[in-house]
């Protein structure tokens, strides 16, 4: 298996490390050399965390080609009470759509995940719980999490998902580690619509006209109120603006199930 970035860091610290330290031993270098590399190893391994678009811990695929124009539209953190409003658009639109799903609100909207389902949109694992705590578990909780995950998809599709979205973006290497055990294929965005925090819809969608471009990922979210009410109008623009919008599987090239 190919390094990580992280790996890769992390082995060249460990040798610059051991340099400070002999010439601290031999040549009686200031502390300070020790210490300041600490610190700055711990601040990008922090930053390799937040960064996502960055691949530090883990490979991700954040955009296919930008030889031809399509995007890929996707929703995190459903299914929610907004879900079948937003399936009614894209049925009305015919465009695909990928949905992230969060394994504890599937077991009480199971309905709308079928339908999901058979409207031909693609869901993705998002973790079981999406908690701040997924974030500091080992790799044997974060893999029962995500396993809890699919298996509360695969009951309802009968297929088990392929593609992992990472909550919030944040990875780590227990992430890592369970992430490459169960054989995921990580997903990212290339256009973060914050759609969680615009609540004007015409600055959410002047955002999103300025920054899609041929081969995006577009992530949005299935319950903001702002969401459903740009999002028609942001499928007609792509559509006068000759974009192909095309499920994630066909703008990656990767399979969705097992």
């Amino acid at each position: 298996m190919d390094k990580s970035k992280f790996h890769l860091i992390t082995y060249n610290w460990l040798f610059l490390l051991f340099v400070f330290l002999f010439l601290y031993f031999w040549q009686n270098i200031s502390v300070w050399y020790i210490i300041g590399i600490m610190i700055a190893y711990l601040l990008i391994l922090a930053a390799g965390s937040i960064f996502f678009r960055w691949n530090f811990y883990l490979n991700a695929l954040h955009r296919g080609s930008g030889r031809i124009k399509q995007v890929s539209l996707t929703f995190d953190d459903g299914p929610s009470s907004k879900t079948e409003a937003i399936l009614n658009i894209l049925k009305e639109e015919k465009v695909p759509a990928a949905f992230f799903l969060k394994g504890e609100n599937i077991t009480s909207l199971r309905k709308i995940v079928r339908r999901i389902y058979e409207e031909n949109h693609l869901l993705g694992n998002h973790s079981f719980t999406h908690s701040v705590g997924f974030t500091f578990q080992n790799s044997r909780k974060v893999t029962n999490d995500l396993q809890n995950a699919a298996k509360a998809i695969e009951r309802i599709t009968g297929k088990k998902p392929l593609f992992f979205r990472p909550p919030y973006g944040v990875t780590n290497p227990e992430i890592a580690k369970a992430v490459n055990r169960l054989g995921y294929t990580v997903i990212g965005w290339s256009v973060r619509s914050f759609d969680t925090k615009y609540h004007n819809p015409r600055r959410l969608l002047s955002r999103l006209k300025q920054k899609t471009k041929a081969g995006d990922i577009v992530l949005l979210h299935d319950y903001p109120e702002v969401t459903l009410k740009i999002l028609r109008e942001y499928i007609q623009w792509l559509k006068k603006n000759d974009f192909q919008i095309v499920s994630l599987e066909k703008l990656i090239n990767k399979k969705a199930y097992a």
